[in-house]
């Protein structure tokens, strides 16, 4: 789990070095470790992770903050289970990321999910503000939610959807 909270507070540090023109990090760092313990949305074991468990987690955000975080789903995998976006912020600059295209890879879902948690929760801090104001971020955390569910890196067609830019069958 040290890598998913080494990941996170990079995500913030790139962030705010992007949007406030800071190039002093350090301010940040005690902070994002502290940090880490409450915004922790996934404590089970990751190789556990689960459809259902990231879509509770991402309405159960919503829920508590629906004015900091928007959710929609937006398409349907190939057995129809929903993909969700997660949307924060309100700025100029366009940011989409996205997790979890090998279903066998949940580690990049935990991360958004702890991210998210920590930008809805945390907005009296000076660069989660700096990130709303300066930027819209766009994200989808599971984007094979059917590998995810057998814990395969293929779609439900067997397909691979990253290897798939050429012959569109996804």
């Amino acid at each position: 789990m040290r890598f998913v909270q080494l990941a996170g507070m990079l995500l913030f540090l790139v962030a705010n070095w992007v949007f406030s023109g800071e190039r002093d990090f350090a301010r940040h760092n005690e902070f994002l470790f502290r940090a880490f313990d409450r915004h922790q949305t996934i404590t089970k074991p990751l190789c556990t992770l689960r459809y259902q468990d990231v879509v509770q987690r991402i309405k159960a955000i919503h829920k508590k903050y629906p004015t900091r975080l928007q959710i929609e789903s937006v398409g349907k995998s190939v057995l129809g289970r929903k993909l969700w976006v997660m949307k924060f912020g309100r700025g100029k600059k366009h940011i989409f990321l996205w997790s979890q295209i090998h279903g066998n890879e949940p580690t990049g879902t935990a991360v958004l999910l702890d991210v998210f948690d920590l930008l809805v929760r945390e907005k009296e801090q000076p660069f989660v503000t700096e990130i709303w104001n300066g930027a819209t971020i766009w994200a989808i955390p599971m984007l094979n939610p059917d590998g995810a569910e057998k814990r395969e890196q293929r779609n439900a067609q067997g397909l691979d959807i990253d290897l798939d830019a050429f012959d569109l069958q996804t």
